[in-house]
């Protein structure tokens, strides 16, 4: 288990490496201005690994929250590629061994993890257009490839990087065809992950039955249409997610966040991580 990390200026300007003891990985750390100059030096790295580049402004929702995650054999090669190209990123991080083992056959499956993760902490909005692809390692280098991956979100969110920690204020949204829509939250992670129902959301098809033995207030019941309408300006929190499936008669997969993933899954992974 990480309990520390080193973070330490490098030879380079600007560029700052991320350790720990105990995990065979390093993440350099940089601006946009100075991941420019130092692609163009003889600093950048000339081995495999994986970037990620990224909006790391004060006031994501103002300026954006974009991130794009990419590997490379040749990762400084790779990222004087973006340059120009995609306009969002003010920061780069690199993933790379600290030893000298990590291919291409690595970086493609930690590419695949690393958009895996992002679009279930639903923080940012991923540029990628697919959810990368996998590469067949053996036996032992697939337990190197799981002891580094195991490493990173402890390595991060130690170093106070958020790009992996889950958006307690994400929605989860579900539209019916009749453009019937309901947005969901969740209020808080673990160890009983409660719900939200953001105040004037319309969810069809729920049982009313079960919404008056909820003891529901504000929620006006529509019979003919099966429209449940949420009260315009309080929202209504349900408790546990026993709570959350005794109420919904559809699966709670119905409700997705903006990346495709649906609250089910996320309630799933929050209850493993408790």
């Amino acid at each position: 288990m990480i309990k520390a990390i080193s973070i330490a200026e490098t030879g380079y300007p600007g560029v700052t490496k991320i350790t720990a003891d105990g995990w065979d990985g390093q993440v350099l750390r940089m601006s946009y201005a100075t991941c420019c100059k130092w692609i163009a030096s003889s600093a950048q790295l000339q081995q495999a690994g994986v970037y990620m580049l990224y909006a790391d402004h004060f006031d994501r929702a103002t300026h954006g929250n974009q991130l794009y995650v990419g590997q490379s054999g040749t990762i400084g090669q790779r990222l004087g590629q973006h340059d120009g190209k995609k306009v969002f990123w003010t920061a780069v991080m690199v993933f790379s061994s600290a030893g000298d083992w990590m291919n291409v056959a690595y970086t493609v499956n930690i590419e695949r993890q690393f958009i895996k993760w992002a679009k279930h902490a639903n923080r940012y909005e991923l540029d990628n257009r697919n959810v990368g692809r996998e590469e067949y390692l053996g036996q032992e280098d697939q337990a190197r490839l799981e002891s580094f991956l195991a490493g990173v979100q402890p390595v991060l969110r130690l170093a106070g990087i958020d790009v992996f920690e889950p958006n307690m204020d994400g929605t989860f949204s579900y539209s019916f065809p009749n453009k019937v829509t309901s947005q969901l939250k969740i209020l808080n992670g673990s160890p009983t992950p409660a719900v939200t129902i953001l105040a004037g959301s319309r969810i069809f098809g729920l049982d009313q039955a079960k919404v008056s033995q909820a003891n529901l207030n504000g929620v006006a019941h529509d019979d003919a249409g099966r429209i449940h309408t949420f009260h315009e300006s309080v929202d209504v929190t349900l408790d546990g997610p026993e709570s959350i499936l005794k109420l919904f008669d559809r699966p709670v997969a119905s409700w997705k966040s903006r990346s495709g993933i649906s609250l089910m899954a996320t309630l799933t992974a929050l209850h493993r991580a408790a």
